[in-house]
């Protein structure tokens, strides 16, 4: 091209290079592009030549570095057997707030979910520690899916537009219940978790006191889940009598029959899944050393995850990092709501 410009070439040159990551290291991918768009600019305004630039890429680290260019972001998406491309100054349209958020996760985690084909939605460190061992043990082949994970906290609303726009086959929120019983003037129970919204209504602009909690823990259910169509416009439509398959499904715990209580995070119920978990954890002297005590007492107290369940040398982190020791072990039980829900993740049919 360069060679050409030397001869007075005054056409615009359009330049496609395609996977510059290949044989880079991942570390230097983000200074490679940098790279290439400086060289390419210097030259090009050296001998007076108009270009455009498209660079074809699959790797998360080259598409974070073109968001930190101002690169337009075209993204490929093959969805029911047709292949789309997604322009990323379209997402969300309907909510530009969606599309920021989501950009800061891209920048500052990873852009993985660009390239995936499923979506799962977790709260924190703890559940991203453990997703891919209960995964080996609970169905070992979505290790070989394009899934990507991402936190979205306890506000999986401020994302959902521009997730939907990105036409994920399959979206999994796993989220914990986090009821807070409280006296009020009804004596109610509500979760302070807002995702919880999504297990009973699809008008996320209602608030958490719209849907109290005390005839749902009264169940006594193994765990709680509710499935949507998530419509590429973000609306939320009901999947009970749609002949079309669900693309989105929001789990959380469920009830423990053989503790008797219901466990409101991801440690109490781990824990608690079965006797043999809570026995292991024990064994390892990860619980408290009267916590047998509390639970004769009154098993809601496992709840107090700092105060009552773990040893005060045992962070939520470390909790999650020993799990890991004993997800392998024949005895050990995957929580229902996290086994269910991958198993719907799974389903390919």
């Amino acid at each position: 091209m360069f060679k050409d410009g030397q001869k007075q070439l005054k056409n615009p040159v359009f330049l496609i290079i395609e996977e510059p990551e290949a044989f880079t290291h991942p570390q230097l991918q983000h200074i490679f592009i940098q790279q290439i768009k400086d060289y390419i600019k210097t030259l090009a305004e050296k001998i007076n030549i108009n270009y455009q630039l498209l660079i074809i890429s699959h790797s998360p680290e080259v598409a974070v570095s073109a968001f930190e260019m101002n690169f337009q972001i075209i993204i490929g998406r093959s969805h029911g057997g047709i292949t789309r491309f997604i322009t990323w100054d379209n997402l969300g349209s309907n909510n530009p707030l969606s599309k920021q958020k989501l950009k800061k996760l891209i920048l500052n985690y990873n852009a993985e979910l660009l390239f995936a084909d499923k979506l799962i939605a977790i709260e924190g460190d703890s559940e991203r520690i453990l997703l891919n061992s209960i995964m080996r043990k609970i169905n070992p082949t979505l290790l070989s899916e394009k899934i990507a994970i991402i936190p979205v906290g306890t506000n999986f609303k401020g994302f959902k537009d521009s997730l939907a726009d990105l036409l994920f086959d399959k979206i999994l929120l796993i989220t914990d219940i986090d009821f807070s019983e409280k006296d009020t003037e009804d004596n109610n129970i509500y979760s302070t978790n807002k995702n919880i919204q999504l297990l009973f209504s699809s008008n996320l602009d209602t608030t958490i006191k719209d849907h109290p909690l005390n005839k749902t823990l009264k169940q006594e259910k193994s765990f709680l889940t509710k499935e949507w169509n998530l419509m590429p416009n973000g609306n939320l439509t009901n999947s009970d009598n749609d002949s079309i398959s669900s693309n989105f499904k929001i789990v959380t715990e469920g009830y423990s029959n053989e503790f008797k209580f219901w466990p409101r995070t991801l440690e109490s119920a781990m824990v608690t899944a079965s006797h043999q978990n809570f026995d292991l954890y024990k064994k390892n002297e990860l619980l408290r050393n009267d916590v047998k005590v509390s639970l004769d007492k009154n098993p809601y107290l496992l709840n107090d995850i700092e105060g009552k369940l773990l040893r005060s040398t045992v962070k939520k982190a470390d909790f999650a990092l020993n799990t890991l020791d004993f997800i392998n072990n024949k005895t050990f039980r995957i929580p229902q709501y996290l086994k269910k829900g991958l198993e719907w993740f799974g389903n390919n049919d």
